[in-house]
């Protein structure tokens, strides 16, 4: 059994308790291969922690220079079998509060075999206009959990860079929780493990506006299984959220979530649109939007989900226009790529900078 302060888990109950009850497709009984998990969490080392490369406002966990607290906000451990793991290998929890400015911060980079686990709580001053970085290129299996409250009348640009080791499974669990007249742009952009589950929860209280878009890559064997929630529980909150995802190769990608508009939320707008684009033979990909929509009263609620391939139609008119097939993939690739960025206003170009950095490794990889 651990202790973190008020927060107590118990290993062999939680050893006993199901990674989920329901499969999620009849062709594909779990996006998320929970066996990867399992077979990690068996086996357990020490971890080493370096300084990230680069200049940073913060640096996060054990090589870093943020405060350490005791009590999450926005996420505990009973929430599901994977959260009560992370807090169960978890040795610290960080945080940081943010005024009106720009800022770089990035994890240590861990290095292991065995589960690593890293928790930031981020908190946006009331009325700060802020833009924030967050990387993380971990060299291990494990989870990420990274907490944000913008508190009220706050303004926000939030671009979180994942960049985990291809090797590794890894979790992500991102929580957004908007107050009263608050509103964000964000941006979550994760390259590929063999697998890499993001989650993505946002609450909207009263009057607040979320602007959210999630990239997420996978080729060769790897799987991504990124699901992106809103909840909004205020009157006049809009939330406006795209997931995309890229398949190559004989990957899966699945992209999905649920927007609810709670009872009280009444004159709000919810719009939520997920694809994906199949670039390989034996690639796979699904695509699930979902709503739950408590009350009649409402501005807007529309959904929408896609998932493709590239027709032979377009190929053969770019191909009869002198492109090659991996020149087409590539255009469209980082044309759809680096749209999602479009929004972050005073962080946009380095966000897309990083992406198109990122882009040109995993496309020469699918050219080899």
């Amino acid at each position: 059994m651990i202790i973190l302060s008020s927060i107590t888990v118990d290993i062999n109950k939680l050893n006993k308790i199901k990674w989920q009850d329901i499969g999620d497709s009849p062709t594909t009984k779990y996006y998320t291969d929970w066996n990867q998990y399992e077979k990690i969490l068996k086996n357990q080392s020490e971890a080493t922690f370096k300084i990230p490369e680069g200049k940073f406002d913060y640096i996060v966990g054990k090589c870093g220079n943020t405060n350490r607290t005791y009590e999450p906000k926005l996420i505990m451990p009973e929430e599901s079998k994977i959260a009560g793991y992370h807090f169960y290998y978890l040795k610290e929890i960080n945080e940081i509060t943010l005024d009106s400015g720009i800022y770089k911060i990035s994890f240590c980079n861990s290095e292991s075999e065995s589960w690593v686990s890293q928790h930031l709580i981020i908190n946006i001053k009331e009325g700060a206009d802020v833009s924030l970085i967050l990387y993380d290129e971990r060299k291990s299996p494990g989870s990420t959990a990274v907490e944000i409250n913008a508190h009220r009348k706050s303004k926000s640009n939030v671009a979180l860079l994942l960049n985990p080791d291809i090797k590794y499974p890894t979790v992500y669990l991102i929580r957004k929780a908007l107050y009263d007249s608050s509103s964000m742009n964000s941006l979550t952009f994760s390259t590929p493990t063999s697998m890499n589950r993001i989650e993505e929860k946002a609450v909207l209280f009263e009057n607040s506006i979320l602007k959210h878009n999630s990239l997420s890559f996978s080729y060769k064997n790897t799987r991504v299984d990124n699901i992106i929630d809103t909840i909004q529980v205020g009157k006049n909150s809009d939330s406006d959220i795209s997931g995309l995802g890229f398949a190559f190769d004989s990957s899966l990608s699945s992209v999905r979530g649920t927007a609810v508009i709670t009872y009280d939320a009444k004159k709000s707008k919810s719009k939520f649109l997920v694809e994906a684009l199949i670039l390989g033979d034996a690639a796979k990909a699904y695509t699930m939007p979902m709503m739950k929509i408590e009350t009649g009263d409402v501005i807007s609620a529309t959904h929408r989900s896609a998932q493709y391939r590239v027709s032979d139609d377009v190929l053969f008119y770019l191909q009869s226009r002198g492109l090659s097939n991996d020149e087409i993939i590539s255009l469209l690739v980082y044309e759809k790529s680096i749209n999602m960025a479009n929004h972050l206003e005073n962080i946009k170009d380095v966000s897309q900078q990083y992406i198109r950095d990122k882009l040109e490794k995993i496309l020469n990889i699918n050219k080899k």
